[in-house]
């Protein structure tokens, strides 16, 4: 099987003093050939020495299928490519192409480099992942989906004449560690059955699968999961198979009531009729997340994602999950319905707990929650109700403290020093970043904190003025 990445180091044997300097061809090969694609690849580079993300400096070479690259210094570096190939769909959906290319720079060269791209699979059994899997790659063991011993993979074929290569090995969490591969293949067919042993406690299978031809690597796969993107499928193999299964919650108990207050509150714009529909239904929290992360919510799309979020909640007002977050996201896109849709998500959702499995590691349950009534403090103090805003934030404290986390709160600390700071009140204002600080005193939210106190203490103070 081929190597899932591949380190080139391309040195054409030409003096220092011709390559100096010089820029490098660059030619995007797909399957030997020069690629061809409706939608323009997106290229950017990274330097694997510094760690650090730089814009390659590359421009399309008039006349040719190439491109040209400004040669970089001398180390290793890391070029991705992506193409977004069916604007009706998220990025790294199957159709599309993408690779992290590793290459090295020397005095001598290269003076060309060939990059070939992987076009992405698309599997349609046990689970399509054109489709939110659900908690599959991030929910612990005991939420993951569970097979029989007997479980078929199947997908779409890639080009004529392909093989696949796939192999399974078991893994198990904290700290993730992946154990030796049982079952591994080659096949000309667009299909493989498995036959497993079941899953030792604690422990679950990963499949992978990737296309070759002519001995090289040319397809692979790309599955996501609510905020988290993945070259695998995680399962169970147990007694018992389970299919995996969407949350959902009851705190949403009368879904007739809840969807009148929301068509009360929130109703449908004027433009709404106008507006076409968005290619992609948004069913759950991983569908919102993936179409918001593909920036479809950009430009002429912020109305279509608007109308499609409203209409997910509308369908599916029991999932918590999918309703809070699609609120929040609505008001990003609308500003004009962003005070009433902070209204609503706290008159109904105040003591909503998010999930903590796709986010940061020390985020917490009450963060979405946080986050929504730092943005209503502000609403309020720029509709010169800051007395409002405070009261907000002291119930937030008083009563989901211990839910949300020090640099949420340390954020929420500043909105509450510019609500005093609007009423006149500037030890108030200056004791409130203290106290942020107190709670958060290193990052880029201490940082923020610290500018916004020496505002105050630099800015001669007027009464309900902000600096």
């Amino acid at each position: 099987m081929a190597p899932r990445f591949a380190l080139i180091s391309l040195a054409i044997i030409v003096t220092s003093a011709v390559a100096h300097g010089q820029n490098i061809a660059v030619q995007l090969l797909f399957d030997g050939s020069p690629l061809q694609t409706a939608a323009t690849p997106g290229i950017t580079c990274k330097d694997e020495d510094r760690d650090e993300w730089f814009d390659c400096a590359i421009t399309p070479d008039s006349g040719t299928a190439r491109y040209v690259m400004k040669r970089p210094a001398p180390g290793h570096y890391t070029i991705h490519v992506e193409v977004y190939e069916n604007k009706d769909s998220p990025a790294r959906f199957p159709g599309d192409y993408d690779v992290f290319h590793h290459f090295v720079v020397t005095d001598d060269g290269p003076l060309e480099l060939d990059v070939d791209v992987l076009k992405l699979i698309h599997v349609t059994l046990p689970w399509d992942n054109t489709k939110d899997l659900y908690g599959m790659l991030l929910r612990p063991r005991a939420e993951k989906p569970v097979v029989g011993t007997t479980v078929t993979f199947q997908w779409d074929p890639l080009v004529p004449a392909a093989e696949y290569g796939y192999e399974v090995y078991p893994a198990h969490s904290n700290p993730y560690t992946r154990l030796n591969i049982v079952v591994s293949g080659t096949t000309s067919n667009t299909s493989v059955t498995l036959h497993l042993p079941l899953s030792a406690p604690e422990q679950y299978y990963e499949f992978w699968l990737t296309a070759l031809r002519a001995g090289h690597q040319i397809g692979e796969v790309f599955t996501y999961d609510s905020c988290a993107q993945g070259q695998v499928y995680r399962f169970v193999v147990g007694e018992t198979p389970r299919p995996p299964e969407q949350p959902k919650t009851a705190a949403v108990a009368n879904t007739e009531a809840f969807l009148a207050e929301w068509k009360a509150a929130i109703p449908r714009p004027a433009w709404w009729g106008s507006v076409p529909d968005l290619p992609m239904k948004i069913d759950s929290l991983g569908d919102l997340q993936v179409v918001w992360e593909a920036h479809l919510y950009e430009t002429e799309r912020k109305r279509q994602f608007f109308k499609a979020v409203y209409q997910a909640i509308v369908n599916h007002p029991d999932d918590e999950d999918l309703v809070t977050l699609g609120i929040q996201l609505m008001g990003h896109v609308e500003t004009d319905y962003q005070f009433r849709l902070h209204r609503f998500y706290l008159d109904h959702f105040f003591y909503f707990n998010r999930r903590t499995d796709n986010c940061a590691s020390n985020c917490k349950a009450g963060e979405l929650t946080g986050e929504i009534v730092r943005e209503l403090a502000y609403d309020y103090i720029w509709k010169g109700e800051p007395q409002t805003a405070i009261e907000l934030i002291q119930r937030l404290v008083q009563e989901r403290e211990k839910d949300v986390s020090a640099y949420n709160l340390a954020l929420t600390f500043e909105a509450l020093s510019r609500a005093y700071w609007k009423m006149g009140d500037a030890e108030a204002a200056k004791a409130a970043i203290r106290e942020g600080l107190r709670r958060f005193p290193k990052g880029w939210q201490a940082d923020e904190l610290r500018e916004t106190l020496s505002q105050y203490e630099q800015d001669a103070f007027q009464p309900g003025k902000m600096p």
